[in-house]
């Protein structure tokens, strides 16, 4: 009975483990471009002005580069 209760507290802590990481994961994507829309949603002079018809666009661009940037980094590490 002890070894039933160990091997599936041991399975669910592995599941436990995997959704964490998962998780973890999903954060840090999502806090770049956060941090990069942000920034740029501050009401101080930046250098691209709100004249320019594509500055949104160029935001989002930049924020899908941190994004690959990461993903890079760490599939490099074979983290995810």
């Amino acid at each position: 009975m002890n070894s039933i209760t160990g091997s599936y507290s041991s399975l669910i802590s592995n599941e436990l483990n995997n959704t964490m990481k998962t998780l973890t994961l999903l954060t840090v994507f999502l806090t770049l471009p956060t941090l990069v829309f942000s920034f740029f949603g501050m009401n101080v002079t930046l250098p691209i002005a709100d004249q320019n018809p594509f500055s949104w666009m160029i935001i989002l661009i930049l924020a899908l580069i941190f994004i690959a940037l990461i993903r890079l980094a760490l599939w490099g590490r074979r983290i995810s």
